[in-house]
């Protein structure tokens, strides 16, 4: 994963709980094939550095500001 990521989650699509897609770009989203896992929500903010498979994801709370939520690695 080369390319560096600052977005918002658009889209979901769950493929018979095999595994999930989020895009964060009309063409472009982070595969999962955890899908009994806590996961990524519509509106969810996601940050990747360059060449890591690191996402940190940041959620609103209750006051609308978005926080940090978790992280996740490239195997999730």
């Amino acid at each position: 994963m080369e390319n560096k990521i600052n977005a918002k989650i658009i889209r979901i699509y769950n493929y018979e709980n095999k595994s999930l897609e989020f895009y964060y770009d009309k063409d472009y989203c982070v595969t999962s094939s955890l899908t009994n896992r806590d996961t990524l929500k519509i509106g969810d903010s996601i940050s990747k550095e360059s060449n890591t498979g690191v996402f940190k994801v940041y959620r609103k709370n209750p006051s609308g500001k978005y926080q940090f939520y978790k992280k996740y690695d490239e195997e999730w």
